[in-house]
């Protein structure tokens, strides 16, 4: 699958930015081709899961979004959002070791962030109408803000400085790789490889799960992207986001 790709300087959200794209294109009957991404080199309002900010030095990350027309039914979008992490989590792998993917969609190497995802889906009646992926990867940030819990970049990691347009050529050929495998219909084949790479996967932990500290384990995500926990009782709980947080 063809992709192209524009650079913006700078803009208040790439997401935002590019929906308003996609919506003057509908308004004059036009549509951008599926896998058009905007990457920036700042942004000034940027964007996380719910209303997560996400804070990124000035020219030195991937703040990226792309454009797709999933032919999913809404039920099926989490399968969606599968292709995208692995996605980014492949791209990361090209450069780092010990890499998995958060559930639902952050990427980590050990136990440290290193890419944050924003999915949004247009819904229009019983069809996804088209969906902006986000993601911001640290690349060659090496301070942080004390406010962030946990973030590392690639030069954190490595010692090394890359070219952040390379690392964006490397994430849209794993995502025409992954969305080929979607269309593909390859659902069982998806939700086996996130899972192999998920996160404290079979792993007893400390969570808090619907608000009581209780040790578990992740041993799962169901079609609609709930996460499935076996607690020490071994009952199985389904969790939606905030229902559940790992206790370091």
């Amino acid at each position: 699958m063809k992709y192209l790709q524009h650079h913006i300087p700078k803009t208040d959200s790439t997401n935002l930015l590019l929906k308003r794209i996609i919506e003057y294109k509908y308004q004059n009957n036009s549509q951008l081709p599926e896998m058009f991404a905007i990457y920036a080199d700042e942004q000034t309002s940027g964007r996380g899961l719910e209303k997560n900010k996400w804070e990124s030095e000035a020219g030195q990350n991937l703040l990226c979004s792309i454009y797709f027309r999933p032919p999913i039914s809404p039920n099926r979008q989490f399968a969606f959002n599968q292709c995208f992490a692995l996605a980014v989590y492949m791209t990361v792998s090209e450069y780092a070791d010990n890499v998995c993917i958060k559930w639902p969609n952050d990427i980590y190497v050990g136990n440290r962030k290193i890419a944050g995802i924003l999915m949004e889906h247009k819904l229009v009646g019983e069809k996804i109408a088209y969906t902006v992926a986000g993601v911001g990867i640290n690349v060659n940030q090496e301070v942080f803000s004390e406010d962030l819990p946990n973030p590392v970049s690639l030069t954190n990691i490595t010692a090394q400085n890359y070219d952040i347009s390379k690392i964006l050529d490397n994430l849209l050929k794993y995502c025409a790789y992954f969305y080929q495998k979607l269309l593909d219909g390859k659902f069982v084949e998806i939700n086996s490889e996130y899972l192999s790479h998920l996160y404290k996967l079979q792993e007893i932990s400390t969570y808090r799960i619907f608000g009581k500290i209780q040790n578990a384990k992740i041993v799962g995500v169901n079609t609609y992207g709930q996460l499935l926990v076996e607690n020490s009782e071994h009952n199985l709980l389904t969790c939606n986001l905030k229902e559940i947080c790992l206790v370091m």
